[in-house]
């Protein structure tokens, strides 16, 4: 940690010492501190020397990530990055057991979807994928065309990690009005599959899931997109806030026009950007998108 240039408050904090015990090992270990001040400003956010010393010690102990984070009261993103600022080690991705092994095997010559494997074996469907071809299991035959053009079900579409969809179209889970969604053939910036287009359709069904009080990640998962995506596009429509409580993980069409009307809500077309369509209130609603309001033509005008 001292290497890495963590504040010595940063170090006392997640290891339990005082100033003068931590001087007496550095002069031990013959390496220097970085002891400038800290900033002076905090926020409910901010990172506490009780925090980082229960995020050490939990985190050393070998404690799963979302259990920390549920103790600390802050997400899963936050606890990995607070790890690498505080030099601790990384965790090392678990081996695969012989019963594991196995169970794949069986499991896939059987037919079973690659995600509901993933979800017994308690792992990422890339993981279970990079090693399906580890062992050379072949695709199951018959299953998922080799022609892109072809639209794959969802249990099709299920069974290819996000690289393997690239270029690519499938159904939407559950959709009433069979929704269509895909990637691109080619990459973005970040080396990660982009959606092709987002349609007023895939827009719509969007925000009728939403409506139904549908959770991120199960609407992520009935689009086969990742959750992040979902919420993104969730905030570029303006659709309201819900209450974690009310969430809930399949999807009924009726509550939606229900919820719609509770709220008052209805679709606007953007005043600035023609052919964008979003949420707001029946009275007293915004007329211009906050799509719009960030573009480049809106900045450049103030």
């Amino acid at each position: 940690m001292a290497e890495k240039g963590v504040n010595a408050a940063y170090i006392c904090a997640a290891l339990s010492l005082n100033r003068f015990e931590l001087d007496a090992l550095v002069r031990q270990a013959g390496v220097s501190l970085n002891r400038s001040t800290l900033p002076t400003h905090q926020s409910n956010h901010s990172w506490s020397f009780g925090d980082l010393a229960r995020l050490t010690r939990q985190w050393l102990a070998g404690t799963a990530i979302k259990d920390i984070a549920s103790s600390l009261g802050r997400t899963v993103r936050s606890v990995k990055s607070k790890r690498g600022a505080l030099g601790l080690p990384p965790r090392l991705s678990s081996t695969w057991s012989e019963a594991d092994t196995s169970y794949l095997a069986q499991a896939w010559g059987s037919g079973t979807p690659i995600r509901v494997i993933a979800t017994v074996l308690g792992r990422t469907v890339r993981s279970v994928s990079g090693k399906r071809r580890r062992m050379g299991l072949p695709a199951i035959p018959g299953t998922i065309p080799s022609d892109p053009s072809v639209v794959l079900t969802w249990e099709q579409a299920s069974q290819l990690t996000p690289d393997e969809r690239c270029g690519r179209r499938w159904m939407v889970k559950d959709s009433p009005s069979q929704i269509v969604v895909g990637f691109k053939a080619t990459r973005g910036a970040r080396k990660t599959p982009m959606v092709s287009a987002w349609t007023q359709e895939m827009e719509n069904e969007l925000a009728y899931r939403h409506f139904a009080n549908q959770a991120p990640a199960a609407i992520a998962e009935a689009f086969l997109l990742s959750e992040r995506t979902i919420v993104s596009r969730s905030s570029w429509l303006h659709l309201p806030r819900r209450r974690k409580k009310e969430l809930r993980a399949d999807y009924d069409p009726a509550l939606a026009p229900v919820r719609i009307a509770e709220l008052d809500y209805i679709q606007r077309e953007c005043l600035g950007k023609a052919g964008f369509f979003f949420w707001t209130t029946r009275r007293n609603g915004r007329r211009i998108s906050r799509r719009h309001q960030q573009s480049r033509v809106m900045r450049s005008a103030v």
